[in-house]
This record gives C-alpha cells, sequence and structure tokens, in this order.
C-alpha cells in the first residue's frame, strides 16, 4: 500500500514546499529510516547478461482534477555485489507511469503499457542513489497508477540501484489493498525470506508474492511502499474560450475562437461544449466540441458564420454565442464557459446624423470667439421626412445657444447650423466646460426616427481682465503748497469672489500726503464703485522750488486667487513752492560813523527758509572811512561773510560798521557798504544776483581841527542828510524769487 494512498484517504494532498521541479504532490519518503530495506529496480547494459533487469513498481492515486507532472525524486542506493568496493554511478534512469487496473501491473512491456514512459533520462544524484529527475509536463487525469523508476547501470563494473522502501505503516484501508509491486527478467536475485528466485518474468506481489523485503524480517507487514516524491501541480478543471468578442460583417467571412480545457477529465470521462447563437439571424455557427482524457489540451475551433444582408437598416447588431458544457460524469460537473460576444456589422446603410464639430470647441465671453456646428443628415441614407432633434444647453450661464431645436428638412438639404455664443459676466474666472446634449430625433421616417447624434462639448474662454483701474493713470497732479487738495479714483475691472485690498502711501509725505482712509477695500458688490482719496499739498515754508511725489499702492491682498498680489498703478505729482527766496536789508535809522570812531549797524534776514546754506559776503567800498565786524567789537575788516542755515535763516544777522579817523580835516564822507558774492546751492536762492540784495549807504562825520572852530554845517547840508537818513531808516530791500 503506497503512502499517497494514506495521504489521500486522510482526506491529504500534500503541496506544502517545493522541490526542483515544483509543488510537492505526493511524499513517502518520511517514513525512511537506516535500516530500510532496499530493492533492485535497474536494467543492465551487460552484453554478457543479455538485458538484465528488474523493476519495482508503487501505486498512486491522482485526484479528480488531474495532476500536471514534471519532477519525481526516489531514495536509492547503489549495491556492490563483487563486494569490491565498487558502487554506481548509474548512466541515466527510465521513468515508467503505467495504468493502474489490478494489484499487479499488467505486463512486463513497460513502453507498450505506459500512459508516459522516458529511457535513459537525466537526473541528479542528490546523496549517492537518491535521484532528482526532471520530466517534461506529465498531465495525468484523475484515476490510479503505478510508478516505476529504473537505473541504468553495468552490474560488473559498478554495481547495481536498489530503490529504498518506506518504514511508514501499511494502509488496509485503500480501496484496492495493493502493495508494491516487482519483477525480474531471469532469475538473477535471490528472496531474502526464501534464498530462492520469485517473480521471474512475472509481476508479483512485492512482499507477499516476490518475498522482497526489509532483511531480516521474516514476517513483514504487507504493502511496504517505496520512497518516492511526485512534485507538480494539481489541475483546476475549467474551459477556457478565446477570444471573448468578435466582429463579423454582413455577408462577410466566417470567423472563428478557441475553445481547450484547463485539466484533463477523468479517464473514463467525456466533455462536450455545445456552442449556440441567440441570434441566429446575425450568425451561426459550428457543431460541438468533445474532449477526453487524450486531446483536453488541444484547442477546438468553434466557426462563427455571419448573417446575410437583406435585414433591413438595422446598424450594427450585438449578439451572444453561449458555450455550454455537459460531462459523462466526473472531474466536470458544475463547470461552465464564457459566452462570446459577437457585433455583425450592417451593410444595408444607417441613418446616421452628423455633428461637425462636437468637441475641442472653444468660445470666448466677450463674444470674439464662437462656434458653429453643422448638423446634417449621413451620407447613407437620405430622409425621407422631416428630422427633428432637441438640444439641451448644460451651462446656459456660460454659453448660448442660437436654437434649441434643429430640423432637418428638404428644404435646407437636410443640413443646418447652431451657433454657440459665450455669455458675459463681470466675474475673473477659470476657462469654463460647457456641454450640449442632443436628445433622440423625432421624425415619420423610422430609419431616422430615435437616431442619437453626438453630443457636443467645448470650452468657455473667460475673457475678464484683472486690474485696478487709477484715475488719473497716468497724467500728473500738479499741487501747489498753498492750494487746494487733489483726488484719485480707484476701481476693478471684474467682480472678485473675495474682498480685495490694498494700501495707498506717498513716496515724500512732506510734499503731499494721502488724506483720510488708507486702505481701500472691494467686495463683490462694490467692485465696479469708484473709491475716491484726497492727496493734500503740504506748505513747507522752505524754498525748494517744484517738488515730486507719487502715490504708491501695495499689490492687492485677496483670498480669490485671480486678485491676489495684483500691482496697482503708481500715480506721480509735483508741489509747486509758494515760498520767495528774499534777503532783507534794515538800516534801522540809516548808518552814520564818525572819524572819531563812532559805530553803527544795520542787519540782514532771509525772507523763507532755504534748502541749503546761503553765505554773502559785506564790503566797504571806502575802508578809510569805514570797516566792518560781525561781532561788534575787533577786529575790523574792510569784508566779512555772513552764513545763514536752514536752522538760523530767520534770526538777522548784525553787520557793525566802524567810522574811521582819515587823518585830514576834510568834513564829513559818505560812503557804501555793498552786498555781494551770494553763494547756495538751494533753490531761488541759487539764483539771486548782486543785484537783487540792496546795498547800505553811510556817512563817515568828520573830525573838526582844535585851533579852528568847528564850523556850522550849513543849512542845506543838513537838509541833505536829514532826507538821505530819512529815506535809508525805511528801507528793507526785497528781491523777487528765483529759479
Amino acid at each position: 500500500m503506497s503512502i499517497q494512498r494514506i495521504l489521500l484517504a486522510a482526506g491529504w494532498l500534500v503541496v506544502s514546499g517545493t522541490t526542483q521541479a515544483g509543488a510537492i504532490l505526493l511524499d513517502s519518503t518520511t517514513g525512511v529510516d537506516a535500516s530500510a530495506y532496499s530493492v533492485v529496480s535497474t536494467a543492465f547494459s551487460d552484453l554478457s547478461l543479455g538485458g538484465f533487469r528488474a523493476a519495482g513498481a508503487d501505486d498512486f492515486t491522482v485526484p479528480a482534477s488531474g495532476w500536471r507532472i514534471n519532477g519525481i525524486q526516489v531514495r536509492g542506493r547503489y549495491a556492490d555485489p563483487l563486494n569490491v568496493g565498487q558502487a554506481g554511478p548509474a548512466s541515466s534512469v527510465n521513468v515508467f507511469i503505467l495504468p493502474k487496473t489490478a494489484a499487479t501491473p499488467t505486463s512486463t512491456n513497460l513502453p507498450a503499457i505506459a500512459v508516459w514512459h522516458g529511457l535513459n533520462l537525466p537526473f541528479t544524484d542528490t546523496d549517492s542513489g537518491d535521484f532528482d529527475i526532471v520530466l517534461p509536463n506529465v498531465d495525468l487525469a484523475g484515476g490510479n497508477y503505478w510508478l516505476v523508476v529504473q537505473a541504468n547501470t553495468e552490474l560488473l563494473a559498478a554495481g547495481q540501484w536498489e530503490w529504498t522502501e518506506s518504514s511508514l505503516a501499511p494502509n488496509s484501508g485503500t480501496t484496492l489493498g495493493d502493495e508494491s509491486a516487482w519483477f525480474q527478467s531471469a532469475a538473477g536475485f535471490a528472496s531474502p525470506i526464501t534464498g530462492t528466485a520469485t517473480c521471474v518474468g512475472i509481476w508479483g506481489t512485492r512482499v507477499s508474492s516476490c518475498q522482497m523485503s526489509r532483511n531480516p524480517d521474516t514476517n513483514p507487514p504487507f504493502d511496504r511502499d517505496f520512497a518516492f516524491v511526485i512534485s507538480g501541480q494539481v489541475f483546476v478543471p475549467g474551459v477556457t474560450v478565446s477570444p471573448t468578442s468578435l466582429i463579423t460583417s454582413e455577408d462577410g467571412s466566417s470567423v472563428s475562437y478557441s475553445v481547450v480545457l484547463d485539466a484533463p477529465p477523468l479517464v473514463s470521462e467525456t466533455v462536450t461544449i455545445t456552442p449556440s447563437s441567440n441570434d441566429t439571424t446575425e450568425g451561426t455557427v459550428s457543431a460541438a466540441l468533445v474532449f477526453d482524457s487524450a486531446n483536453w489540451a488541444t484547442p477546438q475551433l468553434v466557426t462563427v458564420t455571419p448573417g446575410a444582408s437583406g435585414d433591413g437598416n438595422d446598424g450594427n447588431v450585438g449578439y451572444l454565442i453561449n458555450n455550454s458544457v455537459s460531462t459523462t460524469g466526473g472531474g466536470y460537473s458544475g463547470i461552465t464557459a464564457a459566452s462570446v460576444a459577437v457585433s455583425n456589422q450592417n451593410i444595408d446603410g444607417i441613418a446616421t446624423i452628423v455633428l461637425n464639430p462636437t468637441s475641442a470647441i472653444t468660445v470666448s465671453e466677450d463674444g470674439t470667439m464662437t462656434a458653429v456646428v453643422t448638423i446634417a443628415a449621413g451620407p447613407d441614407v437620405t430622409p425621407a421626412a422631416d428630422v427633428t432633434v432637441a438640444l439641451t444647453n448644460n451651462n446656459s450661464a456660460d454659453v448660448s445657444l442660437s436654437t434649441s431645436t434643429v430640423v432637418l428638412t428638404a428644404g435646407n438639404g437636410y443640413s443646418t447650423t447652431l451657433t454657440i455664443s459665450g455669455v458675459a459676466d463681470d466675474v475673473r474666472e477659470v476657462n469654463e466646460a460647457f456641454t450640449v446634449t442632443t436628445s433622440p430625433s423625432v421624425s415619420t421616417d423610422a430609419a431616422y426616427n430615435g437616431v442619437d447624434p453626438s453630443d457636443i462639448s467645448g470650452t468657455v474662454i473667460d475673457s475678464n481682465v484683472v486690474e485696478v483701474v487709477v484715475t488719473p493713470s497716468s497724467t500728473p497732479l500738479n499741487l501747489s503748497e498753498s492750494g487746494l487738495a487733489a483726488s484719485i479714483g480707484y476701481a476693478l475691472t471684474a467682480q472678485p469672489a473675495a474682498n480685495v485690498s490694498f494700501t495707498l502711501s506717498s513716496t515724500d509725505s512732506g510734499e503731499a500726503g494721502v488724506s483720510g482712509a488708507a486702505t481701500l477695500t472691494f467686495t463683490a458688490a462694490n467692485w465696479n464703485v469708484v473709491q475716491s482719496v484726497s492727496i493734500t499739498p503740504v506748505d513747507d515754508a522752505i524754498v525748494d522750488g517744484s517738488q515730486p511725489f507719487s502715490i504708491i499702492a501695495t499689490p492687492t491682498s485677496s483670498a480669490d486667487p485671480f486678485w491676489n498680489n495684483v500691482p496697482v498703478a503708481a500715480v506721480a505729482g509735483n508741489v509747486a513752492d509758494d515760498d520767495t527766496a528774499v534777503i532783507s536789508v534794515d538800516l534801522g535809522d540809516g548808518v552814520v560813523t564818525s572819524e572819531a570812531g563812532g559805530t553803527d549797524t544795520f542787519t540782514l534776514v532771509l525772507g523763507a527758509a532755504p534748502a541749503a546754506d546761503v553765505s554773502l559776503d559785506v564790503r566797504s567800498n571806502n575802508p578809510i572811512e569805514g570797516l566792518l565786524s560781525l561781532t561788534g567789537a575787533a577786529p575790523f575788516a574792510a569784508t566779512r561773510t555772513l552764513t545763514f542755515t536752514t536752522a538760523n535763516w530767520n534770526v538777522p544777522q548784525t553787520v557793525t560798521v566802524a567810522g574811521q579817523n582819515d587823518g585830514v580835516v576834510d568834513g564829513d564822507h559818505a560812503y557804501v557798504v555793498i552786498t555781494e558774492n551770494i553763494v547756495s546751492t538751494a533753490p531761488g536762492y541759487a539764483a539771486l544776483t548782486d543785484a537783487d540784495v540792496a546795498d547800505v549807504p553811510a556817512v563817515n562825520i568828520g573830525l573838526v581841527a582844535e585851533s579852528t572852530p568847528v564850523p556850522t554845517l550849513s543849512n542845506a547840508l543838513l537838509g541833505l542828510m536829514a532826507l538821505l537818513m530819512a529815506g535809508i531808516a525805511a528801507l528793507t530791500i526785497q528781491t523777487r524769487r528765483r529759479g
């Protein structure tokens, strides 16, 4: 009794683990131990022996689904009959798989009765007599089989190979209760039990008939198995249909598809695949296919013959070919096969409604791009009556249609057009997709009634520009320090989806500034309402000429991505100066000095703040009569320089004039303190000339000699001096603005 039958009787199928060839299907080697007996299973090539051979066989059962065997391992050893230390190796092996119909194989002519055999096969010796044999795919249907493995060797040169038995306890509960079998072609080996040659030229049960068992067990158990492993894969019953979709044409050529089984049926089982068409007007099929354990892996074809034309304008018709599975019983009970979908193409002409274009259409919100779609009856069939197609605009907020219904008539040649235009809005947004659904046509012409044209799709290009409109945007703002404020207006060009804010500021707040709220916010409600800000000039009391400035804004801030970080244009401006560059001279009650050392003063001061220092010289045109000092004390000099800064410009500076004694009794003398050499980089003051600042007239009173009575001034001279002094006392010289 074989170990595989033990496993199968317990409901086991050993597939855990793998060999070189595949998953383990059966394994009877787990019971082998050091004392296991081995039995000769060798084909000798020695000429002197005349082709003597012995063979062992062990049975195994394949489940109903079948196996694909691709590897066998056997446990064995080499014996040395001449006891000269020679052992193996075998040159090759022979493997036979025999059908099992009785307690022993039915013939010793192994190739003649084998369902599969391989002679002189190579092997890998894994442990001095343990063979690992790779087989081509050997497909076995469910049933009982014998396995025979022989080593090919020379007895005299290399000894003999013996197949090791398993030491597992025998199983008496199998269907047949058969043990392993053995035979020898001549009386070459004696039973270790009886000492005589047995099973010569005929198969016998190895233990009970041939007495080939574990030595020295004189009462061995029956059904002692050999040690071997079968590897490969378990078949899963099924039917493969390929392909499962076909296209035919009316009056066209036949086509075919293949059917093959995925696993062998049982030896006594036949499987029938019966194809049937569910629409024989469109296609018919060939006869049923029959598979058995011999031809199960060979694909068979089902021929599909398309139906003929003349069935009217029915278009392309799809139908199914069903493949029913029937069996005589066994592994393919309950198995189903896939159906084949067939499309039989119509050649009688098809009523169609053609639209061009139907996709990738582009229109714009501002109307600069529109699309014209032609809708016409197809070229194959001319309508016999009007054809009406209703259109559904799925995006009426984005596009408009020139009509919601088109009618194809004989008057328009069964062809008309549809114009698609964009719908303008105020929102800056992404380009929008649109679709127009065409309903199935309506017509009293049966061929054209219910024809469903292609739908229309395209894109609407948004035309709104994201920009902040600034008024004025280019004309400079011309302001005056003493003038009125100006205004700038701001508005958006498109409606935002969220508030939009930006902040205004002046590049020179000392000249002009933003009055009121400096941050403007626009909403979806007031985006196009102009918001104005006042730009107010600053009167700075500085002679600085016309000064430039700009009103700038931060980029916009918004949760609407289209309106976030949008630049806002700056507005340039100028502020005209209203301050005049003036150097004023104040003579007080006139400048009168005397040769006796009498002094007098006058002052100078700026009429407006300078943007930079202003200096000028005062010079006596007659140093013999008068000299100058800025401190009111010596030393006195003919020329002194005064400097006015941005800090002291409005503080009068005093010039002291001291009369000089020329040592000559020559009476009174008039002279002039000259203002000259005005130097400054400040606007206005840089343009002043010497003539723009008044010179200062002065009189130096002469001494009277001691021996000579002091003469009395004539009335005429006294009158002249009085007039001169009166005029000088009130004199303040101012200049006009320069630069």
